[in-house]
């Protein structure tokens, strides 16, 4: 069912069916480059675009607009057990109060921008596509200055001032394009090459390849092979049983490429079995819930709290990382790591059929990277939401 956040009761019609201008395409597709450069506290340079494009369409259309019932409730509950955990254990609310205000940003953008009404589908693929291409050429650029010439090409865009000092991959003859690491962007063409992929546009899609290939990102080659499988052998088409084959064919290809491509050894050693169960990506850090008694086991320690958490009550140095479903539960306990699996689970069945691969790259971008609730989270629910059926 349909609902509409109506502050201005007066007015019925309804303007946000009105296309957006291709401007803010432009703007929504940068936003993930955007926001790797420092603005205000707090926020970055794309946040603080966005926030004033969501104020000048909600002015513009007289205070109307539709918002994501469903990602506002999941972040409202959250936030609630991020403050009520900050205000219960941690003396000094600073850290607290940050956190709480970076989810309360990435809230207001998501309400109302992941939204299958807010977005034109084509014009945002055309648009990212454009801009995948730019990211993509300029990765072959920095590629081939490396190897051939001896020469380093950082990305970072140098009147801007980068959130983290980093763009430092390609010292090493990692690739990143624009961005701070290869995995990164890896993540921002992974939507654009499932969408190229489903469309038939070959070239374009054989181009994102090579780019994540080139990359050297292990959550590149394992999305520029998964993919592929995923959409021209759809499981949500076929049986469970088809499905389970489908899984075993992708990690049987994966262990014979690990052993094939020599220039490609390096990252595909990382999805090792050992590796898996040691890196702190993966499953690396299920043994800090040794370190859980029974209200961290209910309400978490925190949103981005666990090194501090392990630090102030054992005097351990850790990282503050996992993946996004393991750090969902660090974070919020298991109440609220499953109410964020959840809405995870109730994604799928809006995804359109054709684009469920949409779906999986957010899955399997979870399952290996710390996400919440960062620009590549965003970025993504962007394209879930945008090719799903209805609004949520």
């Amino acid at each position: 069912m349909r609902r509409w956040f109506l502050i201005n009761i007066i007015n019925k019609e309804n303007p946000i069916k009105t296309k957006t201008d291709y401007f803010e395409y432009v703007l929504i597709s940068l936003f993930p480059i955007l926001a790797l450069y420092d603005c205000l506290p707090a926020i970055s340079i794309g946040q603080l675009i966005l926030l004033i494009m969501i104020i000048i369409r909600i002015l513009k259309h007289k205070l109307y607009s539709k918002i994501n019932f469903k990602i506002l409730t999941v972040m409202l509950m959250l936030m609630i057990i991020n403050l009520f955990v900050g205000i219960s254990r941690y003396p000094d609310l600073t850290n607290t109060i940050n956190n709480t205000v970076a989810m309360l940003i990435f809230t207001f953008l998501a309400c109302f921008i992941c939204s299958s009404s807010y977005l034109d589908k084509e014009k945002l693929y055309k648009i990212a596509k454009l801009i995948g291409i730019v990211t993509t050429l300029f990765l072959f650029y920095q590629f081939i200055s490396y190897y051939f010439f001896d020469t380093v090409v950082k990305g970072d865009i140098k009147f801007l001032n980068p959130i983290e000092k980093e763009f430092i991959s390609i010292e090493y003859g990692r690739p990143t394009s624009f961005f701070f690491e290869p995995a990164h962007y890896a993540i921002y063409v992974a939507p654009i090459y499932a969408v190229s992929l489903v469309k038939r546009e070959t070239f374009f899609s054989l181009l994102l390849l090579l780019g994540m290939i080139l990359s050297t990102s292990s959550t590149g080659l394992v999305i520029a092979l998964a993919i592929p499988i995923l959409i021209f052998f759809n499981p949500s088409k076929n049986t469970f049983a088809k499905r389970l084959i489908i899984l075993i064919t992708i990690i049987i290809i994966s262990m014979v490429l690990a052993y094939t491509f020599n220039f490609s050894a390096t990252p595909f050693e990382k999805i090792s079995i050992a590796n898996l169960r040691e890196n702190v990506r993966v499953f690396g850090t299920i043994d800090y819930f040794n370190f859980f008694d029974t209200k961290e086991w209910l309400f978490g320690v925190g949103i981005n709290r666990l090194k501090e958490f392990i630090l102030i009550n054992h005097g351990l140095h850790v990282a503050n990382y996992a993946n996004s479903y393991l750090f969902s539960i660090f974070s919020f306990g298991l109440i609220g790591g499953v109410i964020w699996i959840l809405y995870n689970i109730a994604l799928y069945k809006n995804v359109l059929l054709e684009y469920k691969s949409l779906y999986y790259i957010l899955i399997m971008i979870s399952i290996s990277d710390q996400i919440l609730f960062n620009r590549n989270l965003f970025y993504l629910l962007i394209w879930i939401h945008m090719f799903s059926e209805k609004d949520e």
